[in-house]
């Protein structure tokens, strides 16, 4: 994540641009953020391309944590 990356200063309901590198052409990624040091994670989109409007929830924390992974698309199953 190269935006927001440490100490910004995010008000709830401002609308901010989450920006980051790595993701695969075309593919799909998701990003998710929490509130309480990582226990518990929400999505709050996702995106085909490198960056997301992001409307900054009415959730005071001291330490918000966004992550980015892929979307894992087509997954089967086999029992061996």
């Amino acid at each position: 994540i190269t935006y927001p990356n440490g100490g910004e200063l995010l008000a709830p309901c401002d609308q901010t641009i989450v920006k980051w590198t790595g993701a695969g052409i075309g593919s799909t990624t998701v990003v998710e953020f929490s509130s309480d040091q990582g226990k518990t994670w929400l999505e709050i989109g996702r995106s085909k391309d490198s960056s997301l409007v992001w409307t900054v929830p009415d959730t005071p924390s001291d330490n918000v944590q966004l992550r980015v992974k892929a979307e894992q698309e087509n997954l089967t199953e086999s029992i061996l």
